[in-house]
């Protein structure tokens, strides 16, 4: 077992208390073992109760952000609180398969690997073509609710796909 990666999970969140809850008891069930790998739950400044929620989890640590700064601040932050040896940054709003940190891991193993990928499913179901394409391309299905940038990237996504078919074509 020692030598498995030590591995933290970096868990962002802004008014998920929702789904946070669902999404911690996830990490906390993976068959990897207790002792290789730790929960840091970045709270980026949420106005519901968010952070209560993730005090409820003793093993999960708690990093709270005075002000909401965006997802990419809220993973530096979480990186900055970071021990592991491997870095992996999940939503409030995922579900972990039991194996994801242990599938994870064995893809470090590779000669050279530089990143890897484990599946994720969505708390809730992702419903529809748009709701599709932002869990393909990295956004949360709470990220649908922001509703103009995620719109414009579908239609952007959708419009390069139309005119690389066209392309072909002729």
């Amino acid at each position: 077992m020692s030598n498995l990666p030590f591995m933290s999970v970096v868990v962002c969140s802004y008014n998920g208390a929702d789904t946070i809850g669902d999404a911690i008891e996830s990490l906390l069930n993976q068959d990897y073992p207790k002792g290789r790998y730790e929960i840091i739950a970045v709270d980026d400044g949420s106005t519901d109760d968010t952070g209560e929620v993730i005090r409820r989890y003793p093993r999960v640590r708690y990093v709270p952000l005075a002000k909401n700064s965006g997802i990419s601040a809220a993973r530096n932050a979480g990186l900055g609180a970071a021990k592991g040896d491997i870095y992996a940054a999940f939503d409030d709003d995922f579900i972990a398969d039991h194996g994801w940190l242990r599938h994870l891991a064995s893809g470090y193993k590779l000669e050279n690997s530089v990143g890897v990928a484990g599946r994720i499913t969505a708390a809730r179901p992702l419903r529809g073509l748009a709701e599709s394409y932002t869990g393909i391309t990295g956004g949360g299905f709470r990220h649908m609710a922001a509703a103009g940038t995620s719109f414009r990237r579908l239609l952007n996504y959708l419009g390069s796909g139309l005119r690389i078919l066209d392309t072909h074509d002729g």
